[in-house]
């Protein structure tokens, strides 16, 4: 209606003086950029899904591995390739690698978008706001592209609502790609693909991608893409190697090199504790970076854990140190490596059946594992009933949970390979964490719980 009512008096208020013109034409102007922003606001958009400064390669690491994806996504050749996939095994630090490529592109004003899936946050980052939230991010980028989707979403509020990925890649990405004309082609990250959800429920949006690709109607001249995923046989299948399309891998990173940043990571983790210009704790950092076996994730944890956030039984670092070193793992790889840090890092901190009880029980219904959105610390010790035993429980946990130390702060995991692990009886043990399937209801539950709770809060100050 206030479109319609803009047109009708758009004549009449031109049939006045040039000064009066001039003046009229920048209101009407901002009046078309503020029912654009409107509009564009109704698109899905996925808030907290974009890169993290801080959650990037430390400087001085994987800077060789970096300048070959740099190569490829900044290729001029008409005939480049336009998608990079990043592929490797968990906790080998694929997403690290996807934080720093778009810190990098967004210093040089060349980020076209960024999204990270989360299995922790999928009721915020998922499939259907995928490439609406990419599409607002180009948006911001290129005036041209912003009116053409513009264009496209003002008359259908249903449209511009969308959330099927097939839609909106169509009409929110192909259709005003036409109008995209920036200086340099802009980058787009896309990590953890394989945390967009299953097999069966992800099959729709790879087969929309590697249909575009393969016909070449996505807006790739301008665009490229950076895909980071686990080597999942239907994700493979998807993008396979040809004109458009290269393939990296971590593997592929000499073992030389992965050691050498692995052990610069130790000594930046565990400079205030450790001397590693001594030889002792230079040979036992060696130890660490041999036991690593080349995964990030297995030395942020071992290192977390070491720190010894909120000290537990009394151990120092040292203490700390040594029971991994101890640890029996030296036939385990992969996942199964983790498994065993897991499992160790668990056992030192809960070593009664009492207090392994209380792991399992706050991990299943404090809403760490069993909601969409999970909630902050204070909100978990008055779920439980104000349980004084819950934030000592969880705030031993800083090396494999975010959000423990900040009691305000949305408790999440710090690697999705810890889930994986509390979900499988078989490679948990003790540890198993047992949740009721997905209900349709949870994300709802969990809004409507995080509302009181504000309420209960504000009360209580």
């Amino acid at each position: 209606m206030a479109r319609k009512r803009l047109q009708e008096l758009k004549p009449a208020l031109l049939d006045v003086g040039r000064p009066s013109v001039v003046r009229l034409e920048n209101l009407l102007k901002d009046m078309t950029h503020m029912m654009q922003s409107a509009d564009l606001n109704d698109m899905p958009y996925a808030f907290r899904a974009s890169y993290h400064p801080g959650k990037g390669c430390l400087l001085g690491t994987r800077e060789s591995f970096l300048r070959d994806i740099y190569d490829i996504l900044n290729n001029p050749d008409e005939h480049a390739p336009r998608v990079c996939l990043l592929t490797g095994v968990a906790g080998s630090g694929k997403s690290t690698v996807a934080h720093s490529i778009a810190q990098l592109y967004d210093k040089q004003k060349q980020l076209g978008s960024s999204f990270f899936f989360s299995r922790t946050d999928i009721v915020n980052r998922n499939q259907k706001n995928l490439f609406s939230t990419i599409a607002r991010d180009l948006s911001d980028h290129d005036p041209q592209y912003k009116s053409a989707l513009w264009g496209i979403v003002k008359e259908g509020r249903a449209l511009r609502t969308s959330t099927c990925p097939i839609e909106q890649i169509e009409r929110f990405i192909i259709e005003p790609g036409k109008e995209l004309h920036p200086v340099k082609p802009l980058v787009v990250v896309i990590d953890g693909l394989d945390e967009s959800g299953d097999q069966a429920s992800r099959k729709a949006l790879l087969n929309t991608i590697s249909q575009k690709i393969a016909n070449d109607t996505l807006p790739t001249f301008h665009l490229r893409f950076l895909i980071t995923a686990r080597a999942e046989e239907d994700i493979i299948a998807s993008f396979p190697p040809g004109p458009r399309i290269v393939r990296k891998l971590m593997e592929d990173i000499p073992q030389e090199i992965v050691d050498r940043d692995v052990e610069r990571f130790i000594h930046h983790a565990l400079r205030l504790h450790f001397d590693f210009k001594s030889p002792a704790d230079k040979a036992r950092c060696q130890d660490l970076v041999s036991h690593s076996q080349q995964l990030f994730q297995w030395a942020s944890a071992a290192c977390g854990f070491i720190n010894g956030y909120h000290d537990f039984s009394g151990f120092s670092p040292s203490q700390r140190l040594d029971k991994i070193l101890q640890a029996d793992d030296t036939d385990s790889t992969g996942s199964c490596l983790l498994d065993h840090l897991y499992l160790t890092i668990l056992s030192e901190l809960f070593t009664s059946g009492e207090t392994q009880a209380r792991f399992r029980m706050v991990m299943a219904t404090g809403t760490v594992l069993a909601l969409d959105e999970p909630l902050p610390l204070t909100s978990h010790s008055l779920l439980r009933g104000g349980d004084p035993q819950i934030r000592p429980s969880m705030k031993v946990l800083g090396s494999l949970l975010i959000g423990v130390l900040d009691k305000e702060k949305p408790i999440r995991l710090l690697h999705s390979s810890f889930r994986d692990f509390l979900l499988h009886e078989s490679r948990s043990t003790v540890f198993h964490v047992e949740i009721q399937p997905h209900q349709p209801h949870a994300s709802k539950f969990s809004r409507r719980f995080r509302y009181i709770l504000s309420h209960l809060l504000c009360q209580s100050s």
